[in-house]
């Protein structure tokens, strides 16, 4: 018994010991700030998120992207960022961003463009004097560019070389603290409110975004059969993606 009461006097002292140790290493430790949720408004009701930066492996998101549109609901409030692109440099962030925005922009022209051609839609006359659009109109998207002819193709390739030109040679540069490229010509968004403007830039992340997926999906669904479980269901989308 004597024993037996020695052996626990000393793990009480252990005990003792360790908790001491673990006060003093803790008060060497800065308190870490507790993390503001991010307050989000739709449809007139506030919902709280996880802040916007919130990250689950441990890397750490440039500051800078908390006051970037393209945050919403839709993704937990959070920036969904799982490759850790918004890791590296303000400037590669920037430079991310600004690609984001010209495949988005192109995504939506070339959905547009796809769908129109799918309800063979046409604008009257010839693209050379010779083939009609009506002709192009009728054949599928893929059929229908191939039958543009080279001289088409190169106005086209042309237009858009001139346009990415003058989007990357206006000074200040967007890597360089100026701002986006917007071909706002009419100077629309002059006219709005800061949080108007954040709220429609929201909506052309979002509206590009999903533009790459179902551009990715046209094609698809135009050289795999049966890769869009939804066509072979639907007529409609059979007529517009030309199959």
């Amino acid at each position: 018994v004597t024993r037996l009461w020695t052996v626990v006097a000393a793990a009480e002292a252990t005990m003792k010991s360790a908790l001491v140790l673990a006060a003093a290493a803790n008060a060497l430790v800065a308190p870490s700030a507790p993390a503001a949720s991010t307050v989000v408004r739709q449809a007139g009701k506030v919902i709280q998120t996880p802040p916007i930066l919130t990250r689950d492996d441990g890397l750490e998101t440039r500051p800078m992207a908390a006051d970037m549109p393209g945050v919403g609901l839709e993704m937990g409030g959070r920036l969904w960022d799982p490759m850790g692109f918004a890791t590296f440099s303000d400037e590669s962030l920037i430079w991310f961003r600004a690609c984001e925005l010209k495949h988005s922009r192109v995504a939506m022209l070339a959905c547009a463009g796809w769908i129109v051609n799918g309800l063979h839609l046409s604008l009257p006359g010839t693209i050379d004097y010779t083939t009609k659009f009506s002709t192009l109109a009728a054949k599928k998207p893929l059929d229908a560019w191939a039958a543009v002819p080279v001289g088409g193709k190169l106005q086209i390739l042309g237009w858009i070389f001139c346009v990415e030109c003058a989007s990357e040679m206006q000074k200040p540069h967007y890597l360089k603290g100026g701002e986006f490229v917007t071909y706002d010509w009419a100077n629309l968004s002059g006219a709005m409110s800061a949080e108007s403007l954040k709220r429609k830039q929201e909506a052309e992340l979002k509206n590009g975004r999903l533009a790459m997926i179902g551009f990715m999906s046209f094609l698809a669904a135009n050289n795999i059969e049966g890769s869009v479980p939804m066509v072979p269901h639907s007529e409609a989308a059979k007529s517009i993606l030309g199959l």
